[in-house]
């Protein structure tokens, strides 16, 4: 079994990302030494100053039904009135000109 001679400097070598890293993008978990945000708790200005509004929840209106029963209609609809049939008369032919 033959050993490799330079593992110490081969150990000295290898580099963690966080390291090599100059943009200051990169990070690694076990070098990480920025603190993480924690969740704030406690109140705001904008919270301390808020003057909360009340209103009253409107009523739901209920429209009544104008259903008729029974019975048949006789008259005519205002679409029937305004879009009724008509009849399409086609032009009148002419004779072809003689020269």
């Amino acid at each position: 079994r033959a050993e490799c001679r330079h593992t110490e400097s081969a150990k000295a070598e290898v580099k963690c990302i966080c390291h090599i890293c100059e943009c200051g993008q990169h990070r690694c978990p076990v070098h990480d030494v920025s603190p993480r945000p924690t969740k704030f708790e406690g109140v705001t200005e904008a919270q301390a100053e808020y003057v909360r509004k009340q209103a009253a929840r409107a009523q739901r209106v209920k429209h009544v039904d104008r259903k008729l029963e029974s019975g048949q209609f006789y008259g005519e609809t205002e679409a029937n009135a305004a879009f009724k049939e008509y009849k399409v008369v086609p032009p009148a032919q002419r004779e072809p000109e003689k020269w």
